[in-house]
């Protein structure tokens, strides 16, 4: 089966699930939580695997226009 550009960019998204250094505030219980930092980057990750699933179905619409 052919590897898409969206199917190789979800398991990107996939792995920034986690937070990174700098992404979790400590809170007074002792516990910490996703920060704005976190947040920001998993709007970024999602807007990116959006715009392969719109180029993806262009694409295929070309493709299928030229059948």
């Amino acid at each position: 089966m052919p590897t898409t550009r969206s199917s190789r960019r979800s398991p990107r998204r996939d792995q920034g699930i986690e937070s990174l250094p700098g992404e979790r505030t400590g809170s007074a219980a002792g516990a910490s939580r996703p920060n704005e930092n976190y947040f920001a980057r998993q709007a970024i990750l999602e807007q990116d695997v959006e715009t392969a699933r719109k180029r993806s179905e262009a694409a295929m619409k070309r493709w299928n226009d030229l059948k």
